[in-house]
């Protein structure tokens, strides 16, 4: 299954986006793409539903328009959500796609912001209406080559940019760890080690005061920053929502205990997790800590 996200600038590309979302929704199916906050539930905090959806996404594809490449101020304006999505896409591992629309051309690394500035580094598609068909046919042979080589399973691995920020902030302070951006137990151990340093929870997984601790931001865009462990996610638990949370279920229907896959923690999540817990001899609570994560993923 390929996930998608679409990213645009509502005032230049909403006509482009919307017909790539219509193409796309045709080759994926519409619960596989996601375009913006029309996707969001009435209620929902749209920022972490955001970030959920990024998360679980195989690759996120930029529209951009013709103001680009000149001088994209808007993309400087705090809160920008063009900016924030683009940057958890790159810090996440996410593939990202320019999807160059009106004529558009990259824009260069000198006008965007410098926590996105590589994105000007990135093979962009593009898309013209005067040949429509050929171009959007070239662009789904790219995202299902992407698609093949997607991350497989949630782990630390799934949030690879984060765990190079992590080891180099570890090495800057004097606690040596490779940067090969795997969160294993030579990384959390130097964690452990910072912790108890700095008088922190000695718990190996790097959340909000340790991201403090780092010397890395954990304010504005940090709301982008996940607790990273060796597991590569917290415990997740009712009401839950995410690609964790697919994972999860997947994982159970391979086990045998059927249950819809739809990325949110309900009722019937937690009574097969309470299900697999005692069939394999866990502690039963409906929780998915990190023995029932592992026995998941075993499966």
């Amino acid at each position: 299954m390929c996930r998608l996200f679409i990213t645009y600038r509502r005032s230049e590309s909403e006509a482009d986006a919307g017909r790539l979302y219509d193409r796309l929704a045709l080759e994926f199916g519409a619960e596989n793409v996601f375009k913006d906050v029309d996707d969001i539930a009435v209620g929902m905090d749209f920022r972490s539903a955001i970030r959920e959806a990024i998360h679980a996404s195989d690759v996120l594809l930029v529209v951009v328009g013709r103001t680009w490449p000149a001088n994209p101020s808007w993309l400087h304006e705090p809160g920008n959500f063009v900016r924030e999505e683009i940057q958890t896409a790159m810090l996440a591992g996410v593939a990202v796609v320019p999807v160059l629309v009106g004529g558009a051309s990259m824009p260069t690394a000198d006008v965007l912001p410098e926590e996105i500035s590589g994105f000007a580094y990135k093979q962009a598609a593009s898309l013209e209406h005067s040949q429509w068909q050929r171009d959007i046919d070239r662009l789904l042979t790219s995202i299902q080559e992407l698609a093949k080589s997607a991350r497989s399973t949630v782990t630390a691995g799934r949030h690879k940019g984060f765990v190079v920020q992590i080891q180099q902030g570890l090495n800057k302070l004097g606690f040596s760890t490779g940067l090969d951006g795997l969160y294993g137990p030579e990384t959390a151990a130097q964690v452990e080690a910072l912790q108890a340093k700095y008088g922190l929870t000695i718990d190996g997984a790097v959340g909000p005061d340790t991201w403090l601790a780092l010397g890395l931001p954990v304010a504005g865009p940090s709301s982008l920053y996940p607790t990273v462990s060796v597991n590569g996610l917290r415990w997740l638990q009712l009401a839950d929502r995410g690609g964790v949370v697919v994972a999860v279920q997947e994982a159970l229907n391979r086990a045998g205990l059927p249950v819809s896959v739809d990325g949110v923690f309900g009722q019937a999540t937690m009574v097969q997790v309470s299900a697999f817990q005692t069939a394999n001899g866990l502690d039963t609570d409906g929780v998915v800590g990190p023995d029932t994560w592992q026995a998941l993923m075993s499966t």
